[in-house]
């Protein structure tokens, strides 16, 4: 049966540990929340005039609310508002708050000794799904930096039951991964360790398109050096030629050379598999949209192939 929002509250009030403190309680609901919502793929790659509609649907009532909670896909306004109404539920003072130039919302927490915390639960959705360290919860002014003090919020987590002493922050098992890499690795060799590190977490089992692919992104970032870097190209695509739209991730080594490396995600798939240059060629003609990434030069590269001739 699919959880409405009241069931979501009733859970929390059930679960929750007993003795903890405002910003704790508002904690324990931003990484319950974030555990069970995933940022619609429509609204980010969408044009201004998709994503203006689905912003605009999204008002401040229960109704609404209900109906984007029980569908699990969410943008930063819905997801801001939920979390604004279930921590009124617990009488945490809490607005929904943008920045003057952007439409992104986030919250803003402000306890009852008058502290202030930012929260923008959106930014940490890959984040919490893989059990990482959180980087939008408890951040000042300057939005980018935890006024919590991270020693605090470890024990804050431990409190709640989001890390514990067997089950650490992922963060720290990628450090340890990273020391296991041989130094004499291709870039290609390193990138399929880690994609099958990345897959065969637990963590990552339930994540979904956006969530995923972020993730990867993430924990490339954290492994590879540089210059690797470099030859890393990426892109978010979607097929365009039926109304359901399909959205695909595509990542390309040494995309410049004869012999790269390509691997796709399909949407509903947590696994990137390798896919041969002319099945990409041949997607691109049959109008595969690349929607943003650093892969728009491997579509440059590719419809030059004679690969992309023979089809």
């Amino acid at each position: 049966m699919m959880e409405t929002l009241n069931d979501f509250i009733s859970r929390i009030k059930n679960e929750m540990p007993n003795n903890l403190n405002e910003i704790s309680k508002a904690r324990y609901i931003y990484i319950e929340l974030g555990k069970i919502v995933y940022f619609d793929p429509n609204y980010i790659y969408g044009n201004s005039r998709s994503k203006n509609k689905i912003y605009k649907e999204i008002t401040y009532n229960k109704h609404t609310l209900n109906e984007k909670f029980k569908s699990k896909i969410i943008i930063c306004k819905s997801l801001s508002y939920i979390y604004e109404y279930i921590l009124n539920i617990f009488g945490i003072h809490i607005y929904t708050t943008n920045a003057t130039d952007d439409k992104h919302v986030y919250n803003e927490i402000i306890t009852k000794d008058k502290k202030i915390y930012f929260a923008d639960l959106q930014l940490d959705l890959e984040n919490i799904q893989s059990r990482s360290k959180t980087k939008f919860f408890g951040t000042g002014q300057d939005y980018y930096f935890s006024v919590i003090d991270e020693n605090n919020l470890r024990e804050i987590d431990k409190s709640i039951g989001y890390i514990d002493n067997f089950n650490d922050y992922t963060d720290n098992n990628i450090e340890k991964f990273k020391l296991t890499l041989p130094n004499n690795l291709e870039l290609d060799q390193k990138v399929e360790l880690i994609m099958e590190y990345i897959y065969s977490s637990e963590n990552t089992k339930n994540m979904k398109f956006i969530e995923i692919s972020h993730y990867y992104n993430y924990v490339f970032d954290q492994i590879l050096d540089t210059e690797s870097k470099k030859n890393l190209y990426y892109a978010y695509c979607f097929n365009n030629y039926d109304k359901n739209k399909q959205y695909i991730s595509i990542i390309s080594v040494d995309v410049k050379k004869s012999n790269s490396k390509n691997y796709i995600l399909y949407e509903n798939n947590c696994k990137y598999i390798p896919i041969e240059q002319e099945e990409i060629v041949l997607m691109l003609k049959n109008k595969l949209a690349i929607r943003c990434g650093t892969l728009l030069i491997m579509k440059k590269h590719f419809t030059n192939t004679s690969s992309f001739h023979k089809l």
